[in-house]
């Protein structure tokens, strides 16, 4: 019997596997990206940019959250809504979570600031996947706006 049976087939298979291998430790080591469909808005939003008192209160939720999500992450994405003044955060986060896939996974982050409350989730599958909430209090907003201010956070796509 010649040597081109089984045993000949090492090489090829040998390479095959490496190739594999590099290939799913490169698609691992890829930069996390936002949810491969953004979770719809809580119903009763708005995507909001005006000046406020308390922008101080959100551009320190802002930075906070960046600081945070940019070790990890690099660049990312910020979108400020308008929320119904009676809405509750554990409501919102539900909402979001709701939408998210089954693997997703709450993060561990710094505590809740005395102006906001926020919540993270990741996904660590092939492609990482994150999405943060911040909303600001009463604290953070003492003006008595009559809605409250929610971010939005996810890496971006470079």
């Amino acid at each position: 019997m010649t040597g081109n049976g089984i045993y000949g087939m090492r090489k090829p298979l040998s390479h095959l596997c490496r190739v594999a291998i590099l290939s799913m430790v490169l698609a691992g080591c890829s930069k996390p990206q936002p949810p491969a469909t953004m979770p719809q808005p809580f119903a009763g939003s708005m995507l909001f940019r005006e000046e406020l008192a308390c922008d101080p209160a959100i551009n320190a939720a802002m930075v906070d959250l960046m600081e945070v999500l940019r070790k990890e992450f690099g660049p990312v994405s910020i979108e400020r809504y308008r929320m119904p003044p009676d809405i509750d955060f554990r409501r919102i986060a539900d909402h979001y979570r709701q939408q998210l896939p089954d693997d997703w996974e709450a993060a561990a982050y710094p505590p809740d600031h005395a102006a906001y409350r926020m919540i993270a989730w990741n996904s660590r599958g092939w492609t990482h996947r994150s999405l943060a909430l911040a909303m600001l209090n009463e604290v953070g907003c003492p003006e008595r706006l009559p809605y409250k201010i929610l971010l939005v956070i996810s890496p971006t796509e470079e």
